[in-house]
């Protein structure tokens, strides 16, 4: 550990701090401490920095309860700058925003892929219904096929899996993860719920169904889904026709299955599902194919 009496600050005793959210690492903002508002970082465990316009110290949060939590400081190679993982309370800017670098310098349009930007997409297709898109398909149908599709990829995962074909696992991993987020999206749900949820159990045991609960068939206490739910290969343990239908980047618009077969609706993919997946144990090569569910 580097004593911070070792850390090179400005001629105004000043080091500036980038903050960085610890679940996904996120620049959050940018602020500037000296050496007594560091030690009370470390000393309370929360960000505190000074005011270069007040000339004041300032603790995060104090007025608007948007603390943050320090997780871990480091320093660069110079020890001249800071980088402050925190656990937020809200967001980071004044203004609302969840972080206050949201205003475009340049872009090239070569966006980085997230599970953050793909969920915008997804609750983008919810507020705005874009004609052809798979994703509107399913808000549109709403809840009840939602779930079903999760059901069935659900049962894909588990065929998959079974087989020990990791290829697959990957593929039907990655379907019934864009149909939860789908269900995220319809439900109100965001990945920070999750997130905190999962975080919350961390170090503890977690509550949930008993193992006798998942291995009877019996149902979920309190579930009230619909029997036309239930998948007929969960029942059969035959492979689920269909896979999750997406939009190709060349596809213009087209509704496509998963793998790039073109299809009129919704019915015609359920069709053509199984026979895509026997193509694919054939052409191997079809696994290499780059699959998005939106086109921007």
């Amino acid at each position: 550990m580097i004593d911070i009496t070792e850390l090179k600050y400005d001629s105004n005793g000043l080091i500036p701090a980038i903050i960085t959210d610890a679940s996904d690492g996120a620049l959050l903002m940018l602020g500037y401490m000296n050496l007594e508002s560091l030690k009370i970082s470390i000393d309370e465990g929360r960000t505190c920095f000074w005011s270069r316009s007040r000339k004041e110290l300032w603790r995060k949060g104090e007025t608007s309860g948007n603390i943050q939590r320090i997780v871990s400081i480091k320093t660069d190679c110079d020890r001249d700058s800071l980088v402050i993982m925190v656990d937020k309370a809200g967001p980071a800017c004044h203004t609302g925003a969840n972080s206050c670098f949201y205003e475009d310098v340049f872009s090239s349009g070569d966006e980085p892929f997230s599970r953050d930007s793909l969920f915008e997409i997804i609750t983008d297709r919810k507020a705005n219904r874009k004609p052809g898109s798979y994703t509107t398909y399913l808000f549109d149908k709403g809840l009840d096929k939602i779930l079903k599709k999760v059901g069935e990829e659900t049962t894909e995962v588990i065929i998959a899996s079974k087989s020990n074909d990791i290829a697959s696992a990957i593929y039907e991993i990655a379907d019934l993860t864009y149909h939860v987020m789908v269900l995220m999206a319809e439900m109100g749900i965001s990945p920070d719920d999750v997130f905190n949820e999962l975080k919350s159990r961390h170090g503890g045991k977690p509550e949930g169904l008993a193992p006798e609960s998942l291995v009877s068939g019996s149902a979920v206490p309190g579930s009230s889904a619909p029997e036309s739910l239930v998948s007929e290969s969960a029942a059969t343990g035959s492979t689920m026709p269909g896979s999750a239908m997406t939009e190709s980047e060349t596809s213009g618009g087209t509704m496509t299955d998963g793998r790039g077969a073109s299809v009129s609706d919704a019915g015609d993919a359920e069709m053509r599902g199984q026979q895509v997946r026997d193509q694919l144990v054939r052409d191997q090569s079809t696994r290499d194919k780059k699959v998005i569910w939106e086109k921007e």
